[in-house]
């Protein structure tokens, strides 16, 4: 069926192509009408008598147009996804970690607070991020500075045992209040 479209065209112009003239009505058979380039290639160098040469040259000519046209759509589809992945944004996630509860303040000053008490729960983990919760309702937020355990700094403290932290944040902590530590992970959205 697609042979008789391509001796239609061919019957009402009967002039002789170029090789170059070839290949691109090939081409455009391919992007028109769906053609396969083996069955365009057939027709138009059996309808030019061309020599072996122009038909090599044009074989190239298509197939290399099309493999290049793959790599271009393919090029496009991978700069697209990235430019959609970036536009989704990251997810953050929290994660908590362990709890505190104020026993003593030792030491405020305008944006630092040097307090401490027992692990409640979980483990209290140096260079995180805290919440401190009165009453049930969290009233603020801040960074852990420093954690330190029996006078000498520490990277975690767990359940049951008592640790002293440097606190940067404006909120004003309290003795009975709890302090919860967590950290927040960035998790890049993919398509």
């Amino acid at each position: 069926m697609q042979t008789k479209n391509l001796s239609a065209k061919t019957k009402t112009s009967p002039k002789k192509y170029n090789s170059r003239e070839i290949s691109l009505r090939i081409l455009y058979g391919i992007e028109e009408e769906g053609l396969q380039a083996s069955d365009g290639i057939d027709f138009y160098c059996g309808e030019n008598k061309t020599s072996n040469l122009d038909r090599r040259f044009i074989t190239e000519l298509v197939n290399g147009t099309t493999k290049l046209r793959r790599r271009i759509d393919f090029g496009i589809q991978v700069f697209l996804k990235e430019k959609l992945e970036k536009l989704l944004g990251a997810e953050e996630l929290s994660l908590e970690h362990g709890q505190l509860k104020v026993a003593a303040i030792f030491r405020r000053d305008i944006n630092n607070t040097i307090f401490g008490g027992p692990v409640i729960g979980g483990k209290i983990l140096a260079d995180s991020l805290i919440k401190i919760v009165r009453g049930g309702a969290e009233i603020g937020q801040g960074k852990l500075i420093e954690l330190q355990s029996g006078k000498e700094r520490v990277k975690e403290v767990v359940v049951g045992q008592e640790c002293g932290i440097k606190f940067a944040g404006k909120v004003a902590v309290e003795i009975g209040d709890t302090v919860i530590c967590y950290t927040v992970e960035r998790k890049e959205r993919k398509l």
